[in-house]
């Protein structure tokens, strides 16, 4: 016996000692507290137990002949209170009947006095080792009960989630341990093993954008309908509210989050956002008319129907026929993400394909009104038209991929709203107008109604220029190189 291997065992354990004489009791305390995690003695049987139902003691150590009551007395009291603590009796005594108590009271051990202290040691060792044991394989049990019951409560778990569309995923430690059937559906076979091999996070297909979570990291529990993303997977892009929540099974940490589908909702946000916007203009057109009719002498209002050349030559450029430099930035921007048509509108509502097709008619209207302002030189026709292309960038803008498309032809439209009425102009607009209707047929075919394009921003660059290009036309800020080239950026 190795008394290192009993301070090992014992320094976990908390003693009570009790015992009468004040000698003994004190020289056993200090032998036992340099064994043990603590040591409480008592001087009699009664406050012996009164002690042990106030603390959390793993082993007693009792004399048997005390005052009030003796040790085995207060070791039927013990055993009743707990019935699996170790008790050890010491005692001068080896009275048969003593013996026969013990063991009735199933006590663990028994010493005689004077003691030995070998004796004691291997005594206490055989008692420590004992109650590990038990409490390591209770431990083990436990466990393997646990693991048997969170496996069953995994597995119906699964199945709920299977049950419900929401795609649901749980990492532990950045490990994938769990994703349902929705989840597996939507990411696919190939990025299920990237996230399970750690090549992948659910974060790399968060796409970084103003609005919306660039990772999981982002995620804020107080402001649910903040968490926001847009998540690129397969060439594909869908619009997600991620909810995140932690809960801790067997001690591992574990992450859950699921994926809610909002993208027909945001699609559908931003149309019902356009349509707000389209009635505020169109009310405050009627209301700048109006201003401009009551205050205007009736001698110097201007005929709608006048030519160009009845049209005041004089009148200053607008302020915001002038392009900021944000607003060129945004024009300018490329695009890196490569979709085919038939990629994109895919994930596409095909409500919301209809709502493209139906530009069609638009692109007609916008025809004839161009040709009848070649012919008559009416500048209506051009307040008819910038309306027109307005239409265009909201029934687009709800597009994620296209809103600087959108941009770019609301900002146009803005601009033919006030333009100066001179011939100038005119020329210009006769130059672009049909070439930007051109492009727009072009790109709207190709893209949603044959699926043909093998980039569904082939044409971007080209509207891009075309538009720019008008804008600074009409704005007077167009500057000329040598060549007589424009010089846009």
């Amino acid at each position: 016996m190795e008394i290192k291997i009993l301070k090992e065992l014992g320094k976990e354990l908390n003693v009570l000692y009790m015992e009468d004489e004040g000698m003994i009791r004190q020289q056993m305390e200090d032998i036992l507290k340099n064994l043990f995690k603590s040591v409480t003695t008592a001087v009699n049987g009664q406050e012996g137990v009164d002690l042990f139902m106030k603390g959390k003691y793993d082993i007693v150590i009792t004399d048997i002949q005390m005052p009030l009551k003796n040790g085995l007395e207060a070791a039927r009291e013990i055993r009743a209170i707990s019935p699996h603590t170790p008790i050890v009796v010491t005692t001068a005594y080896s009275d048969s009947s003593l013996f026969l108590t013990s063991i009735e009271l199933g006590i663990d051990r028994y010493i005689l006095k004077p003691i030995s202290v070998p004796n004691l040691f291997g005594s206490l060792q055989s008692v420590a080792e004992a109650l590990i044991n038990k409490r390591k394989a209770e431990e083990l049990h436990r466990k393997v009960l646990l693991e048997e019951i969170n496996e069953t409560a995994s597995d119906v778990a699964k199945k709920l989630a299977d049950a419900f569309p929401t795609p649901s995923v749980a990492f532990s430690d950045t490990k994938l341990k769990f994703a349902n059937e929705s989840f597996a559906e939507l990411f696919g076979e190939e990025n299920l093993k990237a996230l399970q091999s750690g090549d992948k996070t659910l974060s790399s297909f968060f796409e970084a954008r103003d609005g919306f979570l660039s990772c999981v990291n982002d995620i804020n529990n107080d402001d649910a309908q903040a968490n926001r993303a847009i998540l690129k997977i397969n060439g594909k892009k869908h619009i997600f509210l991620v909810a995140k929540r932690e809960i801790t099974i067997l001690q591992d940490k574990v992450e859950i989050y699921t994926l809610s589908n909002i993208t027909k909702i945001e699609y559908q946000k931003r149309k019902n956002q356009g349509y707000a916007e389209l009635l505020e203009e169109i009310l405050f057109s009627r209301y700048k008319r109006t201003v401009i009719q009551q205050g205007e002498p009736e001698t110097k209002k201007i005929d709608a129907e006048a030519t160009v050349s009845q049209q005041p030559q004089n009148i200053e450029p607008k302020d915001y026929l002038y392009l900021s430099q944000e607003e060129k930035e945004v024009l300018r921007r490329t695009h890196t993400n490569k979709y085919t048509a038939l990629e994109y509108t895919d994930a596409l509502d095909e409500g919301l394909i209809d709502e493209v097709d139906e530009l069609g008619e638009l692109e007609g209207e916008w025809r004839e009104l161009v040709c009848d302002f070649e012919e008559s030189g009416n500048w209506i026709m051009v307040e008819k038209v910038s309306v027109i292309i307005q239409k265009y960038s909201r029934t687009i803008g709800v597009l994620i991929e296209f809103e600087d498309l959108s941009y770019a032809l609301s900002s146009l439209s803005k601009v033919l709203t006030d333009i100066e009425p001179n011939e100038t102009n005119r020329r210009v607009l006769l130059l672009f107008l049909d070439t930007i209707r051109i492009d727009l047929c072009d790109w709207r075919n190709k893209i949603f109604i044959q699926k043909t394009a093998r980039d569904i921003h082939y044409l971007d660059s080209s509207l891009f220029s075309s538009c720019l290009q008008l804008q600074l036309k009409l704005g007077s800020g167009v500057v000329e190189n040598d060549d007589n080239d424009l010089e846009l950026f």
